[in-house]
């Protein structure tokens, strides 16, 4: 049992899982200088961020039950947001056994070490739990993956559902936004790269998301921490629906690219990719009822990004 301090309010101990990702460097960022939070952050390699001191990091294969379990129990948090996941599609198509073993027995052992120190734990899922073929999907739409990413983001639902712990699923829609040195690009880094350095680049024109800033998600799951939102999902997404012809046209809008470099395609272009949804898009009400979070448009994301660059804190 976690001791109560009766004279002031403890600081709430968080273990974030995938701390490198982009969803971990950008919680990073807002939360560590926090007085309320005691930020513990894992992966298997140190976040690049040059705030992040040795003491709040831990060094973790997830897949590793029990060097997991051990580590959790020393560390005893008082919730554990388990972000870290392979979230390439065409990754997870191609190696099933390793997508399986990180995205869903990583999520496992996580559950079995939370049970023993009763720590709570958010859940960040994905779109790709999601068909595609009705949207705009919320909390309730039936939840049927056409890839095998989206398969293990679903059996990690469930088993979280069934774990008997507090818990929060937070659906993430393909997220955006600056990365560090070293991070796996997302779509908007990858064309502002592209752009950049006056490649042509073909973009698909028949798949759809309201593609999410990742600034928000983070305020998303802020908002569930501080006003105890345990037992509930959430769908997280931007406001605007577009393709990602459509988004790489925005992107050269904003940063002043030269957009007839972006060629328009149908996904059958690539034939070789893994099965994506072609319209996975999400339904706002929740986020903005519960939440009072307001989802960016996708040109006021964009904004945001150019006037503001992440090495302010890496």
């Amino acid at each position: 049992m976690k001791k109560q301090n009766l004279k002031k309010p403890m600081r709430k101990k968080i273990l974030l899982t995938g701390a490198s990702g982009l969803f971990g460097i950008n919680f990073i960022s807002q939360v560590y200088s926090s007085t309320k939070y005691d930020l513990i952050c894992a992966s298997r390699s140190k976040p690049n961020c040059k705030k992040l001191n040795a003491s709040s990091f831990v060094s973790l294969d997830l897949v590793d039950a029990k060097k997991t379990g051990d580590l959790i129990l020393k560390l005893n948090p008082d919730l554990i947001i388990h972000a870290a996941s392979i979230g390439s599609v065409d990754f997870c198509e191609n190696n099933k056994k390793t997508a399986w073993n990180i995205n869903v027995s990583s999520t496992q052992n996580i559950i079995s070490a939370a049970k023993k120190c009763q720590a709570d734990i958010i859940f960040l899922s994905s779109n790709a739990v999601y068909s595609g073929l009705n949207p705009p999907y919320n909390e309730k739409s039936y939840r049927r993956p056409v890839d095998y990413y989206g398969f293990t983001k679903l059996v990690g639902e469930n088993k979280i559902k069934r774990s008997g712990l507090r818990y929060a699923i937070v659906r993430l829609m393909t997220m955006y936004g600056w990365h560090a040195d070293g991070q796996r690009e997302n779509p908007v880094t990858w064309i502002i790269n592209k752009l950049s350095n006056n490649c042509h680049i073909n973009m698909v024109n028949d798949v759809y998301n309201n593609h999410l800033f990742v600034n928000q998600a983070v305020e998303a799951v802020l908002k569930i921490i501080n006003n105890d939102k345990w037992g509930e999902e959430f769908n997280i997404s931007g406001k605007d629906v577009l393709s990602r012809y459509q988004l790489a046209i925005s992107v050269a809008k904003v940063f002043h690219l030269d957009n007839n470099l972006i060629h328009s395609v149908k996904s059958s272009f690539f034939p070789n990719l893994a099965p994506r949804g072609k319209n996975t898009s999400f339904n706002n009400t929740k986020m903005i009822k519960v939440l009072k979070l307001f989802p960016l448009e996708i040109e006021k994301g964009l904004v945001f990004m150019k006037n503001n660059k992440l090495n302010s804190f890496v």
